[in-house]
């Protein structure tokens, strides 16, 4: 089940993504898809609040997990992680009234801002100026803008496009295409954090120094 969930989160990103230091590679190409920089999470309770969604993880810091951890589970982004204990997290998805989210239309790659409604099955996009093009169907993922999200992960499905004359924003709104109500297992993914570099330094020779 582990590995499913693990191909399921790889097979999230589009191909050129792949090659942008996503982290990923293919359950074909290797027995590990992941690097290091995820953890398998179990989802133990949710929040009974009605509009505030936050569920938690028995997964804490001592597996490496910190706030601001984007979570997700086989079909997209779930949320992030706002509080971890040394065997704990919490995390707040997607969902609540409180969360907002760098987006961007895969499409046309314009960006702007999801936010949560309190609503699981609806999510608003906010920011989306009249002319932006952007239709019901429409696939939207993370822009990378956010400190904590890679590029490429998918969000939600654009549902509902209205744009009213004389109004600077148009009014969207789209529905997550993670399983926000039943997921129990999800991946929190690990800030990337790229390999650092060491400088080569070419001895010089006696003969050069002046």
């Amino acid at each position: 089940k582990s590995l499913l969930l693990q191909q399921s989160v790889q097979l999230q990103q589009p191909t050129q993504l792949k090659a942008e230091n996503m982290r990923l590679r293919t359950l074909l190409e290797t027995s590990t898809t992941l690097y290091d920089n995820f953890s398998y999470a179990q989802v133990l309770s949710a929040s009974p609040q009605p509009q505030q969604h936050i569920v938690m993880l028995n997964k804490g810091l001592r597996e490496g997990v910190k706030v601001g951890y984007p979570v997700l589970d086989a079909t997209g982004v779930m949320g992030q992680v706002i509080e971890a204990t040394h065997r704990l997290s919490q995390v707040m998805l997607i969902a609540d009234n409180r969360h907002a989210l760098p987006v961007r239309v895969r499409r046309t790659q314009q960006g702007a801002i999801l936010k949560g409604t309190g609503d699981t099955q609806r999510l608003k996009v906010e920011y989306a100026s009249e002319n932006m093009d952007i239709k019901e169907g429409d696939m939207l993922e993370t822009s990378g803008m956010c400190l904590y999200f890679p590029a490429g992960y998918p969000v939600a499905k654009v549902t509902d496009v209205q744009k009213m004359t004389g109004k600077a924003f148009a009014q969207i709104y789209a529905i997550p295409l993670a399983k926000l109500d039943s997921s129990d297992h999800v991946i929190v993914l690990f800030k990337y954090a790229p390999p650092v570099v060491e400088a080569q330094i070419t001895p010089i020779s006696p003969d050069t120094r002046k």
